[in-house]
């Protein structure tokens, strides 16, 4: 992925600290966005390991010199190219160094607190006085209107964020201009959503569920990866609306974090059947695993062709019964929302499948919702989703007690705003898809940016 750089003239200005108590803003002009020459493309660099566990998304290139242990992919998945202790990773490495000493001699340097959250900051280079930086809690980088302004932070020996932290972006800021040199190692917590090209000199340890837009980078310690996804980022120009309050409002894809019939967190990111008309760019999908199909069909069958005098009725024994996470759900109806959206289970122990589409066994694409993620860290039916792999068997218990099984074919993870309407849809075949949210809980927004979709293929009796 190709990271384009703005240069822009370093001059001596003034910097404006804000004295508010409950959201200090700093704002200082002068940094110069960070290159990375031929280390660009590399979402993880690493000097002595690099460790993973559970699904791990890398959409990006990893690599590791001088040193070539690389262990946990698969489970974890890496779209890009491992380069294993080869010319090309050692090239990685020494444009590593050159774009940590780039941000470590940048000038003009404000000081500010070494905790970062709860505070809005503009534009410019910090330190702190210790020497460190924290992250509790959400920290907002505002760029005002400019795409191009670049914000480098400077630690001499640590940087930890907090479970559940969050770095968000205003004012066009965007993370392919956003840099962390880090003097020592560090830690991203539980859940935490991180933005920018971290920059180690020792390690990075990313912990369970941790998501960043940007590159992790450690130039002579390991990087330790935990259910994650990394992103290299990409500069997008950033053309402002000139008639803004004009355009329809955007379709609302995400759960809000309270579910109005039971109270509790939704954790089902909504899914619509068909493309929304009102939203001209999707994001992308973010993964594709499906080493047996190399992609589900999205076209043909569809939730109009099902008719309801051929549908088989769920009865009250009716079951989702999976196995290998332990699954043994209730399956009710869910129909669509006013917006167009699938509706959701209202209890985090059931799921649900399209009242529109075929039942589990029919021809054509099925799908069924779960929750994720539940309200005051209550067991939800999909928590353990994504541990699902290629060849495991999904049951269905239809109204009269038979079984219908199905294998898992491939998993996809899919930004909020993606067009999911390939879901609902099959060229052939009989299939079961399963949907549910995925990452991290913003707190900002109330939701999880991301669905996980699990696709699954009819076992032929």
């Amino acid at each position: 992925m190709h990271v384009s750089i703005q240069r822009r003239i370093r001059v001596v200005a003034i910097i404006l600290i804000s004295t508010l108590v409950s959201s200090p803003v700093a704002y200082a002009v002068g940094p110069t966005a960070v290159g990375f020459g031929t280390a660009g493309g590399f979402a993880v660099l690493a000097g002595s390991a690099i460790t993973n566990t559970g699904l791990t998304v890398i959409n990006g290139d990893i690599g590791i010199s001088p040193d070539n242990t690389v262990t946990g992919f698969g489970p974890g998945i890496v779209n890009g190219v491992q380069y294993i202790a080869d010319s090309t990773a050692l090239s990685a490495k020494a444009a590593l160094v050159t774009a940590y000493n780039d941000a470590a001699g940048q000038t003009p340097v404000t000081t500010i607190p070494s905790e970062l959250g709860a505070t809005t900051i503009g534009p410019g280079i910090y330190d702190s006085a210790d020497g460190t930086f924290q992250i509790t809690g959400a920290l907002r980088l505002d760029a005002s209107g400019n795409p191009g302004a670049v914000f480098i932070f400077k630690s001499a020996s640590t940087l930890i964020t907090a479970v559940s932290s969050s770095i968000v972006l205003e004012g066009d800021a965007q993370a392919c201009n956003v840099f962390w040199q880090v003097g020592s190692s560090a830690t991203l917590g539980v859940n935490s959503t991180f933005k920018g090209s971290l920059l180690a000199l020792t390690s990075v340890t990313l912990d369970t569920g941790a998501e960043v837009e940007g590159r992790v980078l450690a130039q002579n310690g390991a990087v330790t990866l935990d259910s994650n996804v990394v992103s290299v980022p990409d500069c997008a120009s950033v053309t402002p609306d000139p008639d803004p309050g004009t355009d329809p409002d955007p379709i609302v894809q995400s759960s809000s974090g309270s579910n109005s019939r039971s109270g509790g967190r939704s954790g089902v990111n909504r899914i619509f059947p068909y493309p929304p008309t009102t939203v001209s760019n999707y994001d992308p999908i973010i993964i594709i695993d499906s080493p047996v199909t190399p992609h589900m069909p999205n076209s043909g069958i569809g939730p109009d062709e099902v008719t309801e005098t051929s549908r088989p009725l769920l009865g009250p024994h009716s079951r989702l019964i999976i196995p290998a996470i332990g699954v043994n759900a209730k399956i009710g109806y869910a129909g669509l929302l006013p917006d167009g959206s699938m509706d959701a289970p209202i209890s985090p122990d059931d799921v649900s499948v399209y009242s529109e589409g075929p039942v589990p066994g029919e021809k054509g694409s099925s799908v069924i919702t779960g929750h994720y993620g539940w309200f005051q860290k209550r067991a939800a039916v999909f928590d353990n989703l994504s541990d699902l792999v290629i060849g495991d068997i999904v049951s269905y218990e239809d109204i009269d007690g038979n079984i219908i099984s199905f294998a898992v074919k491939e998993k996809r993870v899919y930004y909020a705003t993606a067009d999911t309407s390939e879901i609902f849809h099959s060229e052939q075949g009989t299939r079961l898809n399963l949907v549910s949210c995925f990452g991290a809980w913003d707190p900002i927004s109330q939701s999880y940016g991301k669905r996980l979709v699990v696709f699954t293929e009819l076992i032929e009796q």
